[in-house]
């Protein structure tokens, strides 16, 4: 009996300690340690200009937490977001002028409470890919000639999980 209330609180304390040593050894696994962290992107004391450019409404979310902290440290945030989301599936439950309606607030209300300014455009949802690459350009290219920011944030041309910072004004 003693034997089987040891084997069984032992197999307890494994069970309650095992999430946590798998957190500690995924931790060291997936963090690279060679790369230098900062406790701020951009130092407070000199206000950037920053442009977030995206094509969607809920893209904003991928950076949300990165400009809401840039705005409360003083810089001036700019949000474009190319379409009002309003090619988004709901089976049938809205047509896409209430789609768009919904998801236009549903960004006001982000920014608001992210923080920044936003530039909503009405460019068609899920017709991107019909503009062209050189229209694309043409248009991120406009927004950065108009708000001159110092530092873009957008997506990459490759993969649209991966987001790419870089100093704009070094490039013109």
């Amino acid at each position: 009996m003693k034997t089987v209330l040891k084997l069984g609180l032992a197999i307890g304390l494994f069970l309650l300690l095992a999430p946590f040593l798998l957190i500690v050894i995924g931790n060291q696994l997936l963090h690279d340690s060679g790369i230098p962290e900062k406790p701020q992107l951009i130092p407070a004391k000199n206000n950037q200009v920053i442009l977030a450019f995206f094509p969607h409404p809920d893209d904003e979310i991928t950076v949300a937490g990165t400009l809401n902290q840039l705005a409360s440290e003083g810089h001036a945030v700019h949000l474009v977001c190319l379409t009002k989301g309003e090619a988004g599936n709901t089976f049938g439950k809205l047509d896409k002028s209430e789609l768009a309606e919904i998801r236009s607030k549903e960004l006001q209300n982000s920014v608001d409470l992210i923080g920044v300014k936003l530039h909503l455009l009405n460019y068609p949802d899920g017709g991107l890919k019909n503009l062209g690459l050189d229209s694309l350009k043409k248009i991120s290219d406009q927004w950065i000639r108009k708000i001159e920011p110092d530092i873009l944030i957008s997506y990459d041309s490759k993969c649209s999980f991966r987001l790419k910072v870089g100093l704009v004004k070094q490039r013109f």
